[in-house]
């Protein structure tokens, strides 16, 4: 009888595993791997220009054509131009991860220092609207790289 009582508690805790390695494999299979974050497109990238919405990005490739820095009272600002798309001589500058309305794209040929030929850039014309940071500073142009879908 002890015999029979040993084999029942060993096929029970062998059950016990096998459902609890079952149970296991259900969660992960429905909950599955999360979802990578997306790296946002920037408007310089995009195949198709932005349009609508875009927010302003001081993201490492805006930086790294130096077309955004950090100002002492906004913190990180994006560098624009209120009078032509250009990539230096900047009069303007918006906050990072400001929401600004797209209102126009132009493809550009630019000669760049250290580049042979011109290279096509892509320039958007945006409208920055009043807020505690950016007090109505209307159009502006702003480069590719600093801007990325919303």
């Amino acid at each position: 009888m002890v015999v029979t009582h040993s084999k029942s508690l060993y096929l029970s805790g062998i059950f016990l595993i096998a459902l609890l390695l079952l149970g296991t494999g259900c969660t992960r299979m429905l909950t599955g791997e999360p979802a990578p974050t997306p790296i946002p497109i920037t408007g310089q990238n995009s195949q198709l220009p932005l349009q609508g919405q875009g927010v302003l990005a001081c993201n490492q490739e805006c930086a790294d054509q130096a077309q955004c820095g950090t100002n002492a009272e906004l913190g990180q600002v994006v560098l624009l131009s209120s009078q032509e798309p250009r990539l230096d001589g900047h009069d303007l500058l918006a906050g990072n991860n400001f929401l600004v309305n797209i209102l126009q794209f132009q493809e550009l040929p630019v000669v760049r220092p250290g580049i042979e030929g011109s290279q096509s850039l892509r320039f958007y014309n945006v409208l920055i609207e009043d807020d505690s940071q950016n007090p109505g500073r209307g159009a502006a142009w702003v480069a590719g790289w600093c801007i990325q879908a919303p």
